[in-house]
């Protein structure tokens, strides 16, 4: 959408919609803060020019303790090293605006999100002065749209670039957003740990090409997988079927389901109405994901450098055969389509009518905890495969990144400094303190020096979960452009035994030679071409797939399913993918 357009429908809008909720030594000067970098990648040195200086060199920051100049850029653009900041980085009164949404609102003070401990912290360490405007989370789309209409965007606008129904080129072209690339002199921490993780897929994430970035993307430290299926050990041991972890093939997975069934477990598999959650977790031993939608095609794979889409291949017709098998036998809840998540499913994993359901570790506890069996135990399997000796070739991968993203205000009226501040919580001590917020409050240090979470944070006065304590006190990987130290959320005595479950499904030997890319981008046009394809395509895969889980399709329409979807024009939709895919490997 181009401003003048924006502009006009402005004017259309209603306003109701809007809803939110040391010293430094230098000599103070008032440089041009909207100046984007202009050295190369590789310009490093003492000093830092900019155009409307006419390649002057700039020795003086002023009040402001930028990093441009004092690091230097790898052969490649990026950083060897981080950097570590004099503080403050400001001295100055400027206050930026903060677009965000906050989980538990009625936590939220009376002066707003940056009243929180570990918010003002920060602000006294940095001298940054941030004013936050904390939408909920219900509403931040039709909010984004109000905000864009009126060409009134806040200079830091958390995940913009997914609400933004343009093109994310046009974010940058129609100046929306800065181009993070531009102000890569202001960023060395960020270009440290995207170069630090050694991965091409890195490097390339979220850039439309080498030189255009229209967000800053969050990132996890160790990454593991985040969730998977957990079996009922107590249920287990009073059958005299062994442990969870070492039930590692679909066979021993029924045999288990089994004798769950026999033994008075209602429905011992649990299964959501997208099926799985996340691509290729839950039934890791067919290579494919499972991930049944009707807002987006199956997730694609690469098959000997050929493009295919998942529930396509005759790996998807053998695994929604056995499911369907499964279905028959009353395995699976003949209910799975209501439940969009655990919460929906609560009564059956609480009355022990489910004995096998997908858990992230930090919910174990709450879930066990509520059962009506004291003895309920939750223990987790490794991911299910074939055979014990399969060499696993898609989906495993561990994303280096989480869901928190952000861009800033092309309007922002100094935006080296905003961006400064950013990469700061990318530093060495601004990730601490990001992750860990005020010490006394959220953590304090046992006999060992090691942190520890601190009583408000494990038995909350009102009840609050851990997990939602970390993300309001702390950095959020659901929503913020943070370096997340997401294993912290165990740090307690006890906590080893949650730790030890991203283990159980972290795969070995892991081939991944189906895995595609996450860096590949799109041309405006292939991205226009596919969006058209793929509505009709949608809908027809999830419920002709569903159809099959349930018998309702018979499996013998197969054949006449693919070609249905040749027809409904998913072979150009896989030639598009194909040529972006050979792009990016070129």
């Amino acid at each position: 959408m181009k401003k003048s357009l924006a502009l006009i429908l402005a004017v259309l809008m209603v306003v109701a919609l809007f809803a939110g909720c040391g010293k430094d030594t230098t000599t103070p000067s008032t440089p041009d803060t909207n100046t984007p970098s202009s050295s190369t990648p590789n310009s490093g040195g003492d000093t830092a020019t900019t155009p409307e200086q006419g390649g002057e060199e700039v020795e003086d920051n002023g009040p402001y303790n930028f990093a441009k100049g004092k690091f230097e850029f790898n052969a490649d653009g990026y950083v060897d090293e981080a950097y570590e900041y004099t503080l403050p980085l400001s001295t100055t009164d400027e206050v930026f605006t903060y677009w965000t949404t906050c989980w538990t609102p009625q936590y939220i003070p009376e002066g707003g999100l940056q009243e929180l401990e570990t918010l003002a912290y920060i602000e006294d360490l940095t001298g940054v002065h941030i004013e936050y405007e904390a939408v909920s989370s219900e509403s931040r789309s039709q909010n984004f749209s109000v905000l864009l209409a009126a060409d009134d965007l806040r200079d830091i606008m958390d995940q913009a670039n997914f609400f933004y129904t343009g093109s994310p080129r046009s974010m940058i072209d129609d100046e929306w957003v800065i181009n993070f690339y531009d102000y890569r002199d202001y960023m060395p921490n960020y270009l440290f740990n995207l170069w630090d993780r050694n991965d091409i897929d890195v490097l390339k994430y979220g850039r439309l090409d080498d030189t255009t970035w229209p967000a800053m993307y969050g990132m996890l430290i160790d990454p593991a997988p985040g969730s998977g299926y957990m079996l009922r050990q107590d249920i287990m041991d009073d059958l005299g079927l062994g442990k969870a972890e070492d039930v590692k093939t679909f066979d021993q997975w029924y045999d288990v389901l089994t004798a769950f069934k026999n033994n008075g477990v209602k429905f011992p598999l649990g299964i959501y109405k997208t099926i799985e959650l996340t691509a290729g977790s839950s039934f890791s031993g067919y290579n494919t994901a499972l991930v049944i939608s009707e807002n987006g095609m199956p997730a694609t794979k690469i098959i000997d450098g050929k493009v295919q889409y998942s529930q396509t291949t005759q790996d998807d017709l053998d695994l929604i055969t056995m499911l369907n098998q499964w279905f028959a036998e009353g395995l699976i809840d003949p209910n799975y389509n209501s439940y969009g998540d655990n919460n929906a499913m609560a009564n059956a994993i609480t009355n022990s009518e489910m004995a096998c359901v997908i858990f992230n570790p930090s919910e174990v506890a709450a879930w066990e905890s509520t059962c009506s069996d004291p003895d309920a135990t939750f223990m987790p399997t490794p991911r299910i495969k074939k055979t014990e000796d399969q060499i696993l070739q898609y989906g495993q991968k561990q994303s280096q990144f989480h869901m928190g993203a952000a861009c800033v205000s092309a309007k922002c009226e100094n935006i080296p400094l905003v961006c400064t501040w950013l990469d700061w919580k990318w530093s060495p001590e601004g990730i601490l303190v990001d992750n860990w917020g005020v010490e006394g409050l959220i953590y304090t240090v046992n006999e060992n020096g090691e942190r520890q979470l601190s009583d408000f944070v494990l038995n909350h006065p009102d009840g609050l979960g851990t997990a939602w304590v970390m993300v309001l006190y702390t950095n959020d990987g659901l929503r913020q452009p943070c370096l997340n130290m997401h294993r912290r959320m165990y740090a307690y005595p006890g906590g080893e035994i949650f730790l030890q479950m991203f283990d159980t499904w972290t795969v070995e030997n892991y081939g991944g030679e189906y895995d595609i890319p996450t860096g590949i981008t799109y041309t405006d046009e292939q991205s226009e071409e596919l969006n058209t394809l793929t509505g009709d395509l949608t809908t027809y895969i999830s419920e002709a797939y569903l159809g099959f889980l349930e018998g309702s399709k018979p499996l013998t329409e197969w054949d006449a399913y693919i070609a249905d979807l040749e027809a409904m024009g998913i072979g150009r939709c896989r030639e598009i993918i194909q040529e972006a895919y050979d792009a990016y490997m070129a």
